[in-house]
């Protein structure tokens, strides 16, 4: 089936928009941060954190007091809220390190600041990044 004359220009029409689509698409992609996107995420577990450890505590300190009340001792045979805070603090840890780790690079891959153009006789540029422009 060979394709009309007509219809060469529209398939190159919508080459380009795909192409344009695309690269909007990586742009939006590798300008993101999840550092900045999940601020309000983030701060919710944070508060929900702070509340898990607030319940520990008060568990903790109802133990001390509590020890020959026989209701206590089922409490203690259950998990501690501890590890749990734990975990949850472990986990927001890592997600904060992780979207850390892809600012890192892609300021590494992305920067116009390039090893090969320095040497090491010169003095450090400590006037920061330049901005990429296209010409």
């Amino acid at each position: 089936m060979h394709a009309s004359p007509s219809s060469h220009p529209v398939l190159s029409l919508d080459s380009y928009l795909i192409c344009l689509l695309w690269n909007k698409y990586w742009v939006n992609t590798l300008s993101s941060s999840p550092l900045l996107g999940n601020l309000g995420y983030v701060a919710g577990q944070i508060f929900d954190l702070a509340d898990k450890l607030e319940q520990a505590e008060g568990q903790l300190v109802h133990r001390r007091y509590g020890m020959l009340i026989p209701s206590q001792r089922k409490k203690e045979q259950e998990e501690s809220p501890l590890p749990k805070v734990t975990r949850d603090s472990s986990k927001i840890t890592a997600e904060q390190v992780h979207g850390l780790m892809s600012q890192v690079i892609k300021d590494i891959l992305f920067s116009s600041v390039h090893p090969s153009n320095k040497t090491s006789t010169s003095a450090p540029d400590l006037s920061g990044p330049e901005l990429m422009v296209e010409a």
